[in-house]
Order: C-alpha cells, then structure tokens, then sequence
C-alpha cells in the first residue's frame, strides 16, 4: 500500500513539473524568446543541419548566417501557431546569398505537438 502511495506522489510531483515546464515556455514565448523546453538544443541542432544541407543539395548559392544557438533562443523572431494539440514554431532564419553577398530571412518550421499522457 505504501509503495503504491509512492508512486502516486512521484507520478504527481512528475507531472506538477511538466505543467511548471509547460507553463514557463508559454511565458518565454509570450516574452518573445524560443523556450529550450518546447525546442530542446538537440532538436535546434538537427533542425539547422537538415536546414543547411537542403541548402546546400538544392540552393549552392545560399547557406545559413547563423548557426549558433543562441541568436535562435533570444534574438531570432518568430511566430506561433496552433492547430488542435499541435503549435507550430515557425522561426526566421536568415540565409546568406553568395551571389549577391548579402543577407535575407527565410522561414523555417517546427511542429510540436502538444499530447498530455498521463502518468503511469
């Protein structure tokens, strides 16, 4: 019986931080910041590398200006939208033309998809 409470309150307290997590990344988003919650470093990473070698397999003529992660968190704009249970991010990311040497944004996406599961 006493385990079974155990696992009740951790379950609990689990899913007390995700809606803390949850609650907290609308609130960066509200800010005007990418929340790490909702776009983990490791999602961002392989976002940018597929993002580049597109570009690089079907535009030669064009590459990302920025890849570090930072200018994505805090400076890049972005704009939300939400379908049912799944927002979509969809951050500005400015690309390079070499032909021209100047610099544009370009619209990329990301889907999340907002699914509560309870705790087992």
């Amino acid at each position: 019986m006493i385990v079974h409470a155990v696992e009740f309150i951790s379950g609990d307290r689990n899913h007390r931080q995700e809606i803390d997590s949850l609650y907290n990344a609308v609130q960066q988003l509200m800010a005007g910041y990418v929340p790490h919650f909702l776009l983990p470093h490791a999602n961002l990473k392989d976002i940018l590398a597929k993002t580049q070698a597109y570009l690089q397999q079907r535009q030669p003529h064009m590459t990302l200006s920025r890849l570090d992660f930072v200018y994505y968190y805090s400076e890049a704009s972005f704009k939300t939208f939400r379908k049912k249970n799944v927002v979509f991010l969809v951050i500005d990311a400015p690309v390079f033309f070499h032909l021209i040497g100047y610099a544009v944004s370009c619209l990329r996406g990301h889907k999340i998809t907002l699914e509560y599961t309870p705790p087992a």
